[in-house]
């Protein structure tokens, strides 16, 4: 983030609590927590899901230039909105890097789109007719806040890609191909987010029946909006396959090189843990943890139980992650 001088921008707020990385396959930073960076100092990038609002805040009289969107090949039209703010704010967008320069004409200099009118309600849309046009790869995100105290506002990035992009046939089915997730279900069309916090969506149960449970997973529980959010990951590493969810809805599918055909299900099952789910709950069920770490950040209380082949995460009492491990013993 940067402090804007009297033509400056901001800091935005991720701090990773802990990262989890699954044994040779390049796998995830999860967050459980956002924490406030201060000074100069420079936010990791953050991905945005298309469509999906993004909750967040910046400092008075600074900039966030580290929010991203990714374009795929196909794209019609990218929208980007900044909304529920107060005050004066702008929106900026680059392509392919995040902006440069610590003034407003530096910024202004430096961005490909820009919206600042007097209020906190921004959109830019991007097109192929658009001057740049609208093409595949990273979108960066800039948010400049003018008011004199921290802001907390919504970024919403959405993109729109050609019928003929978003519906595919459906292959036959090996169990093998990496394309199987996107040619189910590119549409989405049979699932309500707000209906699969817990349990199994038609989605997930659909590569249950292709695919089997995964070899392992990730739960990630927030609050946005007051709303629950479940973030989900799951691997195959048979099928060199990774599937992401958010609240049971398939959001996308990554590729890893190295598989692993001797890979077996995980004796855990991601439906079994819930937003709700207690420290209690998880003793009751799987018994004493191995150990217990704990942490304290910035007034925040973070526990991590720690169990053979899975570990829970706990914000504040309330249950923030729950990460499988490859290597447990099935």
């Amino acid at each position: 983030m940067t402090k804007f001088l009297q033509a400056t921008r901001s800091r935005e707020k991720v701090v990773h609590l802990f990262k989890t990385f699954f044994t040779g396959y390049i796998l995830s930073v999860f967050l459980l927590a956002f924490v406030a960076l201060s000074g100069n100092a420079v936010a990791d990038d953050v991905s945005l899901t298309s469509g999906t609002p993004f909750p967040t805040s910046v400092p008075g009289e600074t900039i966030a230039k580290n929010l991203y969107i990714e374009v795929p090949q196909g794209a019609t039209k990218l929208t980007v909105t900044l909304t529920n703010g107060t005050g004066d704010m702008d929106l900026y967008l680059k392509y392919g890097r995040r902006l440069q320069g610590d003034t407003v004409n530096q910024l202004d200099a430096d961005t490909d789109f820009i919206s600042d009118g007097p209020t906190a309600s921004e959109s830019i849309v991007v097109t192929p007719s658009s001057n740049p046009p609208l093409k595949a790869g990273r979108w960066y995100i800039g948010t400049l806040n003018w008011n004199s105290s921290t802001t907390h506002f919504t970024v919403t990035a959405t993109v729109e890609v050609a019928a003929s992009e978003s519906v595919k046939a459906r292959p036959s089915v090996s169990g093998n191909s990496p394309e199987l997730s996107k040619a189910l279900f590119s549409n989405v069309a049979d699932l309500e987010a707000k209906n699969y916090l817990s349990g199994l969506s038609p989605s997930q149960q659909a590569f249950i029946r292709e695919l089997g449970y995964p070899t392992s997973f990730v739960k990630i529980f927030g609050l946005e909006d007051g709303s629950v959010r479940v973030d989900e990951t799951w691997i195959y590493p048979k099928q060199g396959m990774v599937e992401n969810f958010v609240n049971g809805v398939f959001i996308s599918e990554d590729t890893v090189d190295q598989k692993d055909n001797g890979a077996v299900p995980s004796r855990f099952k991601p439906e079994d843990y819930r937003f709700d789910t207690t420290v209690n709950d998880v003793i009751s069920k799987h018994g004493d943890p191995l150990y217990v770490q704990k942490e304290e950040l910035q007034g925040s209380e973070v526990k991590v139980y720690v169990y053979d082949g899975i570990n829970f995460g706990f914000l504040n009492g309330k249950l923030a992650s729950v990460v499988t491990t490859m290597k447990a013993e099935q």
